[in-house]
């Protein structure tokens, strides 16, 4: 979980950066606003949770996870961007990537056929 997390936090963690370096604002506000990323960058790990409490049999790697985590968060960055959800639907995209989360907790990749393929390749 901590791989999935740390993923789409540095998929997140750029454009925040590129804001606040842009802006004039106080350290004590820049330090408040680091905060409140943090904790709402976990905010769609609860679709992840929540598949954990539902048992989901999920067994990907870490490199898989930060991938997933990565791709998210770009994906999500890229609906913004392009103004295909606008920030008054932040929810929605919240609520999209704790979906995706969720999902992505059922993955499973069978670890025999690809122990099988890495011997024959």
């Amino acid at each position: 979980m901590l791989y999935l997390f740390f993923g789409y936090f540095l998929a997140q963690f750029f454009p925040l950066i590129e804001r606040l370096y842009t802006s004039n604002i106080a350290l004590s506000a820049l330090f408040f606003s680091l905060i409140v990323f943090v904790l709402w960058t976990f905010i769609p790990m609860l679709g992840y949770l929540l598949a954990l409490l539902c048992k989901a049999n999920g067994n990907l790697n870490r490199y898989a996870l930060l991938a997933f985590g990565a791709i998210t968060g770009s994906i999500e960055n890229a609906l913004f961007y392009f103004d295909l959800l606008s920030y008054e639907q932040n929810w929605f995209a919240t609520f999209t990537v704790s979906l995706l989360f969720f999902i992505i907790a059922f993955i499973s990749v069978n670890k025999t056929s690809v122990s099988l393929a890495r011997a024959a390749g």
